[in-house]
């Protein structure tokens, strides 16, 4: 039965599989440095981090147009909504912004 399942998930898709870790491997080498990267180093680079991140981070380095500044009344709104945001509802606003429901691996400064 294990070797069915394995046949039918992995087999089915080796050949693919094979060729789109090499190619993400040749475009993630950059020298010598590459080859001490673990897999979680790695899990990192592509996934981003875990942590749901420092907020606060974000609100320091956003920047406002149209009028808007760090002392409208709306954004004082939207930070105090933000902050008192569960973890899930926090993962839930950045997959909508970013496209990924995880932290650069900079932080959220970096967005």
């Amino acid at each position: 039965a294990d070797a069915y399942a394995e046949a039918a998930l992995v087999g089915a898709v080796r050949q693919q599989l094979e060729g789109f870790v090499r190619l993400a491997v040749k475009c993630m080498a950059v020298g010598a440095a590459f080859s001490l990267c673990t897999a979680h180093d790695l899990e990192l680079l592509i996934c981003g981090s875990p942590d749901v991140g420092n907020f606060e981070e974000l609100e320091a380095n956003c920047t406002y147009a149209n009028g808007y500044d760090k002392d409208s009344p709306s954004v004082k709104y939207l930070w105090q909504v933000v902050h008192s945001m569960s973890e899930a509802q926090r993962r839930k606003l950045l997959l909508f912004c970013t496209g990924c429901d995880r932290v650069p691996i900079l932080g959220l400064k970096a967005l």
